[in-house]
């Protein structure tokens, strides 16, 4: 982020407040950088550290900033995606109803519901392709219905039905999705090729989609997205229908967008695919937005219990007699050599649970046990991902 400003022409009371406040705003902006803040409002962050009153100073005396991220009218952090209070009828079926949520500069997070849980509705309303009948969205901090052309130029999006022309090139598909992104000249032909390197392609630029194999398309189909390097995606099920080898590519091929700089809302049925790529994870059933947090966040509120299993060298009742005296435990039984404990979640009781068994016997292994997203997406759903 860079700070730019220049002194008014007007005398000021104190130029030694004003140089004080540039240098204060100076350091705060490194601090924003390296915390991760880049997106964040200055008077926020000021009015947290308890100094609002020199906010109208510092506005007044005219040092005059170009922040190309930040809207200096809003007072509070800016996210790159915020969608508040959304709601989509279809005559008597409420597909969206009223769903919130934020996404911040540079996440991944993926949007996980079964079918008919309202998640195409509200990527559809974010892209502008459905109108909504209530509530906003803003993006990059511009409210989408009035600033929808702007927004779109720095919005790439892979749907899940490939969008690409089989009459045309590698190259060509690119050069007409480049286009109608502005690109023109040499700046449109190096980032064909940035494009179609990074999605293994550019060996295949002069050939047809149609000799493709699905795999290939899916890439393509991607290479076109990102071919004006846009901020913020939205992938759709980016890896429907292809192999193992190809599914693996566009998982590494998204965790790069991310480290270079994308933001990005990851739509998939794949549990596994959202568990190794995302940083947030929001769930949707029924139109409405049901969880929201990051996987550990997810697993965690499902249960006030922890699942304890040791491999032990050794293993005797006596010792389970011991562990079922704790506090706090529920449950202990011992199956050859492994011991199970069912306990409270405490971070005591795991240390005291350890400190049994390692008096016990030599300890192989001790886990502490967490459900799997699938079992959390069940139990809040109440039904799987792929129905």
């Amino acid at each position: 982020m860079k700070i730019y400003y220049y002194w008014s022409e007007e005398k000021s009371e104190s130029k030694y407040i004003e140089l004080m406040l540039v240098l204060w705003a100076q350091a705060f902006f490194t601090f924003a950088d390296a915390e991760g803040y880049d997106n964040c409002h200055l008077g926020f962050m000021l009015q947290l550290t308890g100094v609002r009153l020199r906010i109208v100073l510092f506005y007044k005396q005219q040092i005059r900033y170009c922040f190309p991220e930040l809207n200096l009218r809003q007072g509070r952090c800016a996210m790159l995606v915020e969608v508040k209070n959304l709601v989509k009828r279809y005559q008597d079926v409420i597909a969206v109803d009223n769903v919130s949520f934020s996404i911040r500069k540079g996440e991944i997070v993926g949007l996980l519901g079964p079918n008919g849980a309202g998640k195409t509705t509200t990527v559809n309303a974010m892209v502008g392709l459905t109108k909504i009948d209530r509530g906003e969205i803003y993006i990059f901090g511009k409210k989408l219905k009035e600033n929808e052309v702007e927004i779109k130029r720095d919005l790439g999006v892979v749907p899940q039905d490939i969008a690409i022309f089989e009459e045309l090139t590698a190259y060509e598909n690119l050069m007409y999705f480049g286009r109608l992104y502005g690109l023109r000249g040499t700046l449109l032909k190096e980032r064909i090729e940035k494009a179609l390197e990074f999605t293994g392609l550019l060996e295949k630029k002069k050939q047809y989609p149609k000799k493709f194999s699905n795999g290939m398309k899916r890439r393509l189909n991607i290479a076109c997205a990102i071919v004006h390097q846009p901020s913020l995606m939205i992938m759709d099920e980016p890896t429907v229908g292809i192999d193992p080898q190809s599914r693996s590519y566009i998982l590494q091929a998204v965790k790069e967008l991310n480290r270079q700089g994308s933001t990005i809302i990851y739509i998939s049925h794949y549990m596994e695919e959202v568990e190794e790529v995302c940083t947030r994870i929001i769930i949707m059933d029924h139109g409405r937005v049901i969880a929201a947090g990051t996987k550990e966040e997810l697993k965690e509120m499902m249960t006030s219990e922890e699942r304890v299993t040791a491999e032990l060298s050794s293993a005797s009742y006596t010792l389970i007699e011991k562990l079922n005296k704790l506090a706090g435990v529920k449950e202990s039984y011992v199956e050859g050599t492994k011991v199970t404990v069912i306990s409270a979640k405490n971070s005591k009781n795991i240390r005291d649970i350890f400190g049994l068994v390692s008096e016990s016997a030599e300890v192989i292994s001790f886990n502490v046990e967490q459900p799997s997203l699938e079992t959390v997406f069940l139990t809040l759903t109440g039904r799987s991902l792929r129905n």
